[in-house]
Parts: structure tokens; C-alpha cells; sequence
């Protein structure tokens, strides 16, 4: 709360440099200047999805351009768990991995353009498909604990970053062909009921993917329990280590308790550690803060 001010220059002079850079974007007139305000909302809707099902090209795109929005939802807010399934302690740990998206669906989006020379190629879909799967499973290959000091380093995060940004990449090159495509061959007279309807579309697969994420495949199903862990990650490899692990987690607890930093203190502790027993440290330590933060 202490750079609440800072937070706030930065968004609005982003807001401010967005505006000024638009200006110059050239003005077009109406497609159909003499439209009325469409009062019934509902109405309005189903007539602007029964206009874009009936095109079926248009309308098949439009799908495809949903899922991708909802793969994108899903993939944010999977992001927080795999920081913190990683080892976060503090939520600005989560930044590089969001910038490396952002970065990489940019870079993708200029390679599509490259890529297309001029024209709309829908053949590079299939292409960015394939990756979105490819680098998504990488990702479960990526190195456990890597945001968690003396087990992580700039070389594990990089790696996840990597990958995160050819995730990135991919993306670009199955969402710019589709959007170009609803742009270019809606029909003048109709091009903003397209755009409308595949809008509600892809904001509905939004909202729905992230109710079924967030209450369905994130819930807890049980109250958690450090015991429901395999015992490589809550127990030490022999009897002898298992009482340094017992005596490591007292004095960590103690430390934590008297710190007005219990992240810090935390990295310390697993730091600080033999190797043996940093994986189940940090798991008694991070199963008990992430406790006392619900």
C-alpha cells in the first residue's frame, strides 16, 4: 500500500499514452448511420448470433476465436497456481512468467503478420495449435520449486519463462489469422453484428471456463493435510535426517512467529537448510503460511 501511488501513475499514464497514440487512427464513417439504439438487449443479441450462425465460415471462425479466448482465460489464471505451486511467496514473484506471455503473444502476433505476407493465412492455425499443446505439456516439466531462493536460480526461471513465451508465440499464430479473417470478410453492412456476436461469444467461454476452473477443477475437494503429501515431500530420506528435519521445522516456526517478514524468513530457513531436507522444509513451512493467509 506504501507504492499505491506509483501503481496508479503507471496505469493511468499507460491510460493517457493509449490515447494520444490512437488519435491519429483515421476516422470511418457508419456502415449504417441511421441504426437505431438497440433498447432490447436480449433481442438484440439473439438477432446478432442467429446473423453470425448463418454465415457458417464466419460462424466457425468466431468458435474458433472463442476457444482461443478461453484457452487465454485459463492459462491466466493457471499461472497463479503454477507460481504457487512453484514456490511464491510474494505475488511480484509471479511478474516475469506474465511478462513472458504478454512478450511472446506480441512477438507471435508480428511473426503471423511476417508470416502471412499480406494476405490472411489460416494455414498458420493448425501451426499454433500444435504448439499451445506442446508448450503447455512443457510445462509440467518445469523445474519444481524454482521461485524459491537457493532451490530455484535464473537459469529454472528462465527455463519457465522460455517456454511461457513460446507459449506466447503460438498463440499469436492461431488468434491474428482468425481475427484478421472475421475482419476482412464480414460483410460492411453487417461487420459490427459479426463482431458483436463473436464478442458475447468469447466473453461467455471466458466467464463460463473461469467459474468451471476456478469452483470445479480448483476446489478443494478436503480440508488439506500436509500427510496427503508423498513422503518425498514431507519426510527426510532416513531416521537420522528425519530428526534434523523435525529440529529445522521448530526453529523455522519459532523464527516465522517472532518475523514481521515471514516470506523472507521462510526463504531463509529453506535456504539455510542441508539439501536433504530443504524439499520437506519448504513444504511444512509453505503448507502452514499458505494456511494462516486462507
Amino acid at each position: 500500500m506504501e507504492k499505491l501511488w506509483l501503481s496508479a501513475c503507471v496505469l493511468v499514464g499507460i491510460a493517457l499514452v493509449g490515447t494520444l497514440i490512437s488519435l491519429p487512427i483515421k476516422r470511418l464513417p457508419a456502415a449504417r448511420p441511421g441504426l437505431a439504439f438497440p433498447w432490447n438487449v436480449a433481442g438484440s443479441t439473439f438477432r446478432d448470433l442467429r446473423e453470425l450462425v448463418r454465415n457458417g465460415p464466419l460462424f466457425r471462425v468466431a468458435m474458433g476465436v472463442a476457444f482461443f479466448w478461453g484457452f487465454a482465460s485459463v492459462a491466466q489464471i493457471n499461472i497463479d497456481a503454477f507460481a504457487d505451486e512453484s514456490g511464491l511467496l510474494r505475488h511480484s514473484e509471479k511478474t516475469p512468467l506474465l511478462i513472458s506471455v504478454v512478450l511472446g503473444i506480441g512477438f507471435g502476433s508480428v511473426l503471423a503478420g511476417l508470416a502471412s505476407r499480406g494476405k490472411i493465412e489460416l494455414g498458420l492455425v493448425p501451426w499454433g495449435t500444435i504448439g499451445m499443446i506442446l508448450f503447455s505439456l512443457a510445462l509440467f516439466f518445469a523445474p519444481e520449486h524454482f521461485l524459491i531462493e537457493g532451490l530455484g536460480g535464473p537459469g529454472k526461471i528462465a527455463m519457465a519463462c522460455l517456454m511461457l513465451s513460446l507459449l506466447g508465440i503460438c498463440c499469436g499464430f492461431f488468434d491474428v489469422p482468425m481475427a484478421s479473417y472475421l475482419q476482412h470478410y464480414s460483410p460492411t453492412a453487417t461487420r459490427g453484428t459479426i463482431l458483436a456476436a463473436t464478442n458475447f461469444m468469447l466473453f461467455g467461454i471466458v466467464m463460463v471456463t473461469s467459474v468451471i476452473y476456478s469452483n470445479g477443477l480448483r476446489a478443494p475437494v478436503r480440508t488439506g493435510s500436509i500427510d496427503r503429501l508423498p513422503p518425498l515431500y514431507r519426510e527426510a530420506e532416513d531416521p537420522v535426517k528425519q530428526t534434523i528435519l523435525t529440529e529445522k521445522i521448530r526453529e523455522a516456526r519459532e523464527a516465522i512467529a517472532n518475523s514481521s517478514d515471514q516470506a523472507s524468513t521462510i526463504v531463509q530457513a529453506v535456504s539455510s537448510a542441508e539439501p536433504a531436507t530443504q524439499r520437506a522444509l519448504l513444504s511444512h513451512l509453505l503448507f502452514e503460511y499458505y494456511q494462516q493467509q486462507m
